[in-house]
């Protein structure tokens, strides 16, 4: 459980995470091919901004705002084809 006060530093180490995640594995080929790994990939795209430092070319995640994030994104990685519906809400 986390405090409404504390989700935003939450989402912002989750971010941070992930992206190692992703950097870490993305020079071995037979874990970019994994659906998982794709997921992350797609997910950190789509929720995340990531952008480097002028001076010390060090890459930081942020997270975008909910207005950025599109409506057909990752929402439930445990069902990639769910999205959302601003009628009907979350599919």
């Amino acid at each position: 459980m986390v405090k409404p006060s504390e989700s935003i530093r939450t989402l912002e180490a989750l971010g941070a995470d992930l992206f190692f995640l992703i950097e870490r594995f993305k020079d071995h080929g037979q874990i970019t091919w994994m659906s998982s790994y794709q997921l992350m990939v797609r997910l950190l795209k789509e929720q995340c901004h990531v952008e480097q430092d002028a001076e010390t070319q060090a890459q930081r995640v942020s997270i975008k705002p909910n207005k950025e994030v599109p409506s057909d994104s990752l929402q439930n990685p445990s069902d990639p084809d769910a999205s959302y519906d601003g009628h009907k809400g979350q599919g």
